[in-house]
């Protein structure tokens, strides 16, 4: 089998467990020298559904030929995403300390009695990762950020869900929503705001 410029030679790997019988011992080769070795096991040829998909996968973590470009470029976009949610947190912080610790609001019916509810995000709980109708923004008694809402799929009421640093876009979101921010300045605060910095 051939990947790139590497030739990974399968053979099976000897395994008497009933779990691993099937297990793969992959021995991988660059200009005729051995580099390495994996083994695919036999539940992971069942999630790849074929050996040539794992391998794939094996080799594109274990032996990455990408492009430096892609890599550097990676680099500062994970920097960049850091240090927007550090500021997303303070943000989120700030707001809810100005308003008690927790903001709560509930989509106004329309005609028919029906309501959307405008925020949904990923929550991750004990019992799986329902995804949640966001009701409740807080911060709880050590300053962490939790949510309640409304599992979408069952209609029951969920709470103290953390949010985590991928899901603040989510709950500012809610924020903005629920303390009607404005998505722009109106040209009045923009020609105040130019008066003071340029003392006119």
């Amino acid at each position: 089998m051939k990947h790139k410029s590497y030739l990974i030679e399968t053979t099976p790997a000897g395994n008497t467990d009933i779990d691993h019988v099937k297990d793969v011992c992959c021995t991988v080769y660059r200009s005729g020298s051995e580099v390495g070795r994996f083994t695919v096991t036999q539940n992971e040829l069942g999630e790849y559904d074929s050996l040539e998909k794992a391998v794939k996968a094996y080799m594109q973590r274990d032996y990455p030929d990408n492009a430096w470009r892609d890599e550097a470029r990676y680099r500062r976009i994970r920097k960049t995403e850091t240090r927007l949610q550090k500021r997303q947190r303070a943000l989120l912080t700030a707001i809810l300390r100005c308003n008690g610790g927790r903001v709560t609001s509930y989509p106004v019916p329309d005609e028919d009695g029906g309501v959307e509810y405008p925020v949904t995000m990923a929550g991750s709980g004990k019992y799986g990762n329902p995804k949640i109708s966001i009701t409740d923004v807080y911060l709880d008694e050590y300053g962490e950020l939790y949510v309640d809402g409304i599992d979408e799929s069952t209609g029951a009421a969920e709470r103290n869900y953390p949010v985590c640093p991928e899901q603040y876009s989510w709950a500012l979101a809610f924020l903005g929503i629920a303390l009607g921010f404005r998505k722009h300045a109106p040209l009045s605060e923009f020609f105040s705001r130019l008066k003071e910095r340029f003392h006119v």
